[in-house]
């Protein structure tokens, strides 16, 4: 089954900060990431367009779009140069057909998908600053090995946490007196676990 898969994908090539799928996008396809990271973005009613996470390679999303017709309700952006792999529905159907058990996988990342969006609300919901901030450098690096390279601004990073500037840039600043991060030109690096369970490679 992997082997038709990787028949039926194609690949496509982006350019750091080239838009990938926009908010209201019609096509049904799950995209991977192969190569470095995406930045996906919401609409928050009032800035218009807004990162809200981060995808590195071995995630994939777009599974709504595959299990029931719906546009899309996030867009996506390379944030680096990136390589993405599209699947689209029809391909999907045709080689489930063949392998049912398919259709397991999608809907263990469509549980996978819904487990991250509620991490996110609880994330955005943490009254302390400091909290909030933890929470989300360890969501965006996800499963990432440390120390991890985060290629977004200090702007970037509060408008993830749903913070000011200055908030944010308070709080990562003694992130960083504690040797826990570090912060370079348009990057934040995670140095140190912030749970019990270090990642370090």
């Amino acid at each position: 089954m992997v082997k038709t898969l990787e028949n039926a994908a194609h690949t496509l090539d982006l350019k750091a900060g080239q838009r990938f799928s926009e908010i209201g996008d019609t096509a049904h396809c799950l995209i991977g990431v192969n190569r470095g990271v995406l930045a996906l973005h919401t609409d928050d009613q009032e800035r218009h367009d807004v990162i809200g996470h981060v995808v590195w390679p071995g995630d994939w999303f777009g599974v709504a779009s595959v299990l029931i017709d719906t546009p899309r309700f996030i867009g996506s952006s390379a944030h680096v140069d990136a390589r993405v792999v599209l699947i689209n529905r029809r391909s999907i159907e045709r080689i489930a057909q063949e392998h049912p058990t398919l259709w397991r996988g999608v809907a263990v990342l469509a549980a996978q998908n819904a487990m991250l969006a509620t991490r996110i609300a609880r994330d955005n919901l943490l009254r302390s600053p400091t909290e909030r901030c933890v929470a989300t450098l360890d969501r965006l690096v996800g499963r990432q090995c440390l120390p991890c390279d985060l290629p977004i601004t200090q702007g970037q990073f509060a408008e993830i946490c749903g913070l000011s500037r200055g908030a944010a840039a308070k709080v990562l600043a003694g992130l960083e007196r504690k040797g826990q991060i570090s912060r370079g030109y348009a990057s934040i690096t995670v140095e140190k676990s912030f749970s019990a369970s270090p990642r370090e490679s």
